[in-house]
């Protein structure tokens, strides 16, 4: 039942995610293999637009990913902030949400993976057809 209330809580009465220049930024304290360039999770997903926190929770060995949601779909989220006690930590969260992944950053290698990830969707932009919708080179 918790499930179905936070659906609902997030759908119903959750804001439309129309963060364009605002990245969210979500910590994994493992590594994973992704193998695509988006990523959905079909369960709740905590995020926050502070990459400091994100780097919190992936303890020195995991991941912190870089995502929007904007160039997606448009998703819905909860904002957290005025129901939680740690407010500046700018929780949001999503249910059952496609993210468009913007970076991967391995903090056991502090290795950023920006540029590829950025390489890879132009190559399958390109190949499905369909024309880009934002400069690459804007911050630059």
């Amino acid at each position: 039942h918790v499930a179905r209330l936070l659906f609902e809580c997030v759908h119903f009465y959750g804001l439309r995610s129309e963060l364009d220049d605002e990245s969210l930024y979500h910590g994994l304290d493992e590594r994973q293999i992704f193998h695509d360039t988006f990523i959905k999770f079909d369960c709740v997903c905590s995020t926050t637009t502070s990459f400091h926190l994100a780097l919190s929770h992936c303890y020195g060995k995991g991941l912190v990913l870089k995502m929007n949601t904007n160039r997606v779909s448009s998703s819905r989220h909860f904002d957290c902030r005025w129901l939680s006690d740690y407010s500046t930590e700018y929780e949001r969260l999503f249910v059952q949400t496609e993210f468009e992944l913007e970076s991967i950053i391995n903090m056991a290698t502090v290795t950023d993976y920006e540029w590829y990830l950025q390489a890879l969707n132009v190559m399958k932009t390109m190949m499905n057809g369909v024309c880009l919708r934002r400069n690459l080179t804007d911050d630059r």
